[in-house]
C-alpha cells in the first residue's frame, strides 16, 4: 500500500512537471505555432482600347487561388484582392501591404494575372519590382506570374538572398492561355492556375505521402496536366492551333507546350496549408504525431551537436544545445494530432 501511494505521488508530480514543461515549451516556440498566410492577388480582366480584354472569365482565377487557400486554412481577412486598374502605384500598394502585415515566419503570396507586354510596357516589371520584392523580409514568400512570357518577369528575382519560390505560367519566349466561355472548352480562365491550385488540395499530387502537398509537389504534378490539356484539348481545334501559327510557334513541332518555370530557392519544402505548420511535432512528416515521433526524440535524448547520434530534427525546443525534456514535452503536447 505504501508503494502504491508513493508511485501515485510520482506519476502526479512528473504530471505536473510535464504542463509546467509544455507551457515552457509553448513559450519557446510560440512563433513556430503562429504562422499565418498573406496572400496579395492581382488580376486584370479589362484593358483599355487597344489591348484585348478577359470580360468574361469574370476574375475566375482570382475567385480560383482564393478559394484553394481558404481550403487551406488561410483568413479571408488576410487575402488582398484587386481587379483591374493595376498600376505601378496599385501593384507596389499590394506588396507594401504584404511587408506590413507579414512577420518573418508568416508566408506571403503575390499572384498577378494580366497580359505579359502590360507587364513588360506598362508596370516596367523588371524595372523596379524586384527591389521592391526583397524587402519583404518573411522567410516564406513565393511569387506567382500568371502571363505571356512570364518567365521573364521572374528571371531577375534569381539573385533575391532571401528564401523565396518563383512560379511562372509559361518560359520567357512563351504564349500563356486562358480559356473563355465562348470558346466552349472545359477550363475557364488560366490553365495553368487551374490546375496548379486544383493540385494544392489534391492528395493525389502529395507524393512523398507526408499528409500535406508542397508549393513544389503541386507544380511538378501540374505540369504535364498542363501540358496535356493544350495538346489534346486546345491544339485539337485548328483554329486555336491556327491562332499560335500566325504568331510563329508551332507546338505540335515539339515535345509539349507551354513549359511552365519554377526558379526555387526555398531550403526544404514550401506549404501553403497553414495546418502543417501547426503540427511542429509531427517529426517524421507522416501527417500525424505519435510514438514515432517521440522515439527520434528519445534516440538523440540527452545528445548534444558533434555527438554521434545528434539529430537535429529532434532539437524541436530549439535550445542548440542539448535534446532534453523539452523536446519531448514539444512533441507530447502535439501527440495524437493529424493533419
Amino acid at each position: 500500500m505504501k508503494k502504491g501511494i508513493i508511485w501515485m505521488i510520482c506519476v502526479l508530480i512528473c504530471l505536473l512537471l510535464t504542463l509546467v514543461l509544455v507551457q515552457l515549451t509553448m513559450d519557446v516556440k510560440g512563433s513556430l505555432e503562429r504562422v499565418e498566410g498573406w496572400a496579395a492577388i492581382l488580376e486584370m480582366n479589362n484593358f483599355p482600347e487597344g489591348w484585348s480584354s478577359f470580360p468574361s472569365i469574370d476574375f475566375i482565377n482570382s475567385e480560383m487561388l482564393s478559394h484553394a487557400l481558404i481550403e487551406l486554412g488561410w483568413r479571408s481577412d488576410r487575402i488582398y484582392v484587386q481587379h483591374d486598374n493595376l498600376t505601378i502605384p496599385v501593384v507596389e500598394e499590394a506588396v507594401e501591404w504584404l511587408i506590413n502585415n507579414s512577420n518573418d515566419d508568416d508566408i506571403a503570396l503575390l499572384y498577378i494575372f494580366t497580359h505579359g507586354s502590360w507587364m513588360r510596357n506598362v508596370l516596367l516589371w523588371n524595372d523596379w519590382f524586384p527591389d521592391e520584392w526583397e524587402k519583404l523580409n518573411t522567410q516564406r514568400k513565393i511569387l506567382m506570374v500568371d502571363s505571356c512570357s512570364a518567365g521573364e518577369f521572374i528571371e531577375p528575382l534569381r539573385f533575391d538572398p532571401s528564401p523565396h519560390i518563383s512560379l511562372a505560367h509559361c518560359s520567357a519566349d512563351e504564349v500563356a492561355w486562358a480559356g473563355l466561355p465562348e470558346e466552349g472548352l472545359p477550363i475557364i480562365g488560366s490553365v495553368w492556375n487551374y490546375y496548379f491550385t486544383n493540385a494544392l488540395c489534391n492528395s493525389t499530387a502529395d507524393l512523398d505521402k507526408n499528409g500535406v502537398v508542397s508549393v513544389e509537389e503541386a507544380f511538378n504534378f501540374s505540369i504535364p496536366l498542363v501540358q496535356t490539356y493544350m495538346n489534346e484539348t486546345v491544339f485539337a481545334v485548328p483554329e486555336f492551333l491556327q491562332s499560335y501559327h500566325d504568331i510563329g510557334i508551332y507546338p505540335e513541332n515539339m515535345d509539349a507546350y507551354p513549359h511552365p518555370v519554377m526558379d526555387d530557392q526555398y531550403p526544404d519544402e514550401l506549404h501553403l496549408d497553414l495546418r502543417y505548420y501547426i503540427m511542429i511535432g509531427d517529426l517524421n512528416r507522416d501527417g500525424a504525431v505519435n510514438i514515432l515521433d517521440i522515439s527520434i526524440v528519445a534516440m538523440a535524448f540527452g545528445t548534444k551537436p558533434g555527438d554521434s547520434n545528434w539529430n537535429p530534427i529532434a532539437d524541436v525546443a530549439e535550445l542548440y544545445d542539448e535534446i532534453n525534456i523539452l523536446d519531448i514535452a514539444t512533441v507530447a503536447k502535439d501527440y495524437g494530432k493529424t493533419v
